[in-house]
């Protein structure tokens, strides 16, 4: 009896050349076939709905995604440690006490801005010097080592006093008017007299007692 050639179009048959799937298949064949289905499905879901293929993430849009750094808090001007406090406690305890010097000083030395002003009035005039000469050395020192100078003893008086760089001694210059100014008639200029005195205002040293 000869054998007879299948019928492609009946049920089941399988077309020359297709690989078999049923149980005289060769191992493996399902397998292939399977695999190559799930690569398909998945370049399909990778490709979107509508079909079109969305690009990977940029560099840029990924570091766009990273959390923003919190700042850190700001820092304390004030000191850290105690001893940074004392040191500053002290340092205004030295601030207070310069200013509180300046500030004795400044009064202490209101005679001698007065008797300054009180000079640049009077100009040359021996009597106008000589009355501002005499109270400004009363202010400045004892009235009983003051008040009984006249003449001679009361120019040495003022060279003694004057302070160091003191421009000359009054009894050697201009000064010498200063003894008849008071009873001489009538005013006359002594050319320097007034800015001798106004040298010896500046510079005559006055006892700290007194200050």
């Amino acid at each position: 009896m000869s054998d007879a050639a299948p019928d492609a179009g009946a049920p089941g048959a399988v077309p020359p050349g297709a690989p078999e799937t049923g149980a005289g298949a060769a191992p493996g064949a399902g397998v292939a076939v399977e695999a190559g289905a799930d690569t398909t499905s998945a370049s399909t879901s990778a490709s979107g709905a509508d079909g079109v293929v969305t690009p990977p993430e940029s560099l840029v849009g990924l570091l766009d995604q990273l959390a923003q750094p919190v700042p850190p808090p700001p820092i304390s001007m004030a000191p850290q440690t105690a001893g940074w406090a004392v040191a500053g406690v002290v340092l205004l305890i030295l601030l207070a006490l310069v200013a509180i010097r300046a500030a004795r000083r400044r009064r202490a030395n209101a005679y001698r801005r007065a008797a300054l002003a009180a000079l640049a009035r009077a100009g040359d005039d021996p009597a106008a010097v000589a009355a501002i000469l005499r109270r400004t050395a009363l202010v400045a020192y004892p009235r009983e080592q003051v008040a009984g100078l006249h003449g001679a003893a009361w120019l040495r008086f003022l060279d003694e006093t004057a302070g160091a760089g003191a421009g000359g001694g009054l009894s050697d210059g201009p000064g010498a008017a200063l003894i008849a100014a008071p009873y001489a008639p009538g005013p006359h200029a002594v050319p320097g007299l007034g800015a001798a005195a106004a040298d010896w205002v500046r510079r005559h040293r006055a006892p700290e007692a007194v200050r």
